[in-house]
């Protein structure tokens, strides 16, 4: 199994409390911060690429709850502002948080 599957869902639970640290997710797989970026390398990747990943898959699993303002989801997402949430949803799929959730409905 890719050592980057180990990473991905811890990145979501550490998400879902609060800012994620490398340092945080590292300990809790009794590693360095150092020990972690070289297996992902190994991979072709970096700890903020999958955390970029993991927050494009929550954002949209959010954004399918019509009712959730953006305000939460950027919240929610560790963004400081709806604004650069916007901009990084944008970035991620090419459309705006709300054209995407007018696609949907």
């Amino acid at each position: 199994m890719a050592f980057s599957f180990k990473v991905r869902p811890l990145i979501a639970e550490e998400l879902a409390q609060g800012p994620v640290r490398v340092d945080t997710v590292a300990a809790r797989l009794h590693m360095s911060r150092h020990t972690l970026y070289k297996k992902l390398r190994l991979e072709n990747l970096t700890f903020g690429r999958l955390l970029d990943d993991v927050r494009r898959e929550e954002a949209v699993t959010l954004l399918k709850d019509l009712d959730r303002p953006l305000v939460e989801v950027a919240e929610r997402l560790g963004f400081s502002e709806p604004s650069a949430f916007c901009r990084a949803f944008k970035r991620w799929m090419g459309q705006s948080p709300g054209a995407f959730r007018q696609a949907i409905a």
